[in-house]
């Protein structure tokens, strides 16, 4: 098994570790590997959960791992969480429709689990960017920004507004890195026309959890 962060001993083509071997082979039991309330042993069962058949079982999962950011902090046990959502994302049972917002007191909603996946990673990303980049669970997760990338770009040209909308604001904060610079172009390019199509709209941009208001955040970052 590997102790403490899972280090992409098995990875796909896109950089990310193979989602059953993290599970399989990431020593979750090991001290070092942590999160908010404690030992990480209980992560892979909601990792694994969130690919369940019932739609309520993934939206609770997705609950469930909020020990894992609690607070926008990252925590060892955040990296390898994040890598096997990163690596799930193109799983067709991501694209199921959940009921969200029962958290913090917000009104219930509909959205596929994948833009909700893909607005965790971008909240993820936001949270390391704004913490000491000397931190190494900060770094591994920043370290990921390509690989992300990878696996949400082709979410920009997807079927469904809500996902496009989770894949742009995720992307403006990816391209951040370095080795994404040649991307930033196209992405303010796109970033413009889907805020003009916003305001252009009733859509309201003010649950912290819509795909919508990710989009407006993140483009008042890209500024």
């Amino acid at each position: 098994m590997t102790s403490g962060n899972y280090s992409s001993e098995y990875p796909t083509a896109t950089g990310l570790p193979d989602p059953d071997a993290l599970l399989r082979y990431t020593d979750w039991a090991d001290l070092d590997l942590f999160t908010s309330i404690g030992d990480a042993q209980w992560v892979p069962a909601a990792l694994r959960a969130l690919l369940d058949p019932d739609p309520a079982a993934q939206s609770e999962a997705l609950n469930d791992l909020e020990p894992v950011r609690h607070q926008n902090s990252i925590y060892p046990a955040t990296v390898p969480a994040a890598q096997y959502i990163a690596a799930i994302l193109a799983d067709p049972r991501t694209a199921t429709e959940c009921m969200f917002g029962r958290r913090r007191g917000q009104k219930n909603r509909r959205a596929p689990l994948r833009s909700e996946l893909i607005i965790w990673l971008g909240d993820l990303i936001w949270d390391a960017e704004d913490s000491p980049h000397d931190d190494p669970d900060v770094s591994a997760v920043l370290a990921m920004r390509p690989a992300l990338f990878t696996v949400i770009a082709p979410f920009l040209h997807d079927d469904d507004a809500s996902i496009r909308s989770a894949a742009l604001a995720a992307a403006i904060l990816l391209v951040e890195a370095p080795q994404l610079a040649h991307h930033r172009t196209e992405i303010a390019e796109r970033a413009g026309i889907a805020l003009d199509c916003l305001a252009a709209t009733d859509v309201d941009v003010q649950d912290p959890r819509d795909s919508s208001y990710a989009l407006a955040v993140a483009a008042r970052r890209m500024g």
